[in-house]
């Protein structure tokens, strides 16, 4: 099992994420990050050596510094991230249509959920994970 990136300043929501992930896959290693901006840098820093890299990532909507759009569009604006292929699940709690629709714009998005989360949501995407 590789590792699972939890991208959202709401710490909470990352501690209780984490907690229903390990419940879902007791062997994932879920790795936090408060700030977009810094998980964008440490994917930059080891996409070339391919090392410490995750198999998926959760990234929250609504973040100051750099929102989930601003880190998708980083993505996907790399060709050295871009090539990566790292299927993301956006989480929002948000209910505005436009922010779905926005979301569903970019090919490394594969679903888009929103808060609050329950284990029945890991488990749907369990033998991804």
């Amino acid at each position: 099992m590789g590792k699972i990136f939890l991208i959202d300043d709401d710490e909470v929501f990352n501690l209780l994420s984490k907690i229903q992930i390990n419940l879902v896959v007791p062997d994932a290693e879920v790795v936090e990050f408060t700030s977009a901006l810094a998980a964008l840098e440490f994917l930059n820093s080891n996409s070339s050596a391919g090392r410490d890299l995750p198999r998926f990532i959760f990234l929250d909507v609504r973040m100051p510094e750099m929102d989930g759009f601003g880190f998708l569009d980083a993505i996907e604006s790399s060709i050295t991230l871009s090539a990566l292929n790292i299927p993301i699940i956006m989480l929002t709690s948000s209910l505005h249509p436009a922010d779905r629709k926005r979301a569903q714009s970019y090919k490394s998005i594969l679903e888009y959920w929103e808060k609050p989360l329950s284990i029945k949501d890991f488990e749907k995407i369990k033998d991804r994970l």
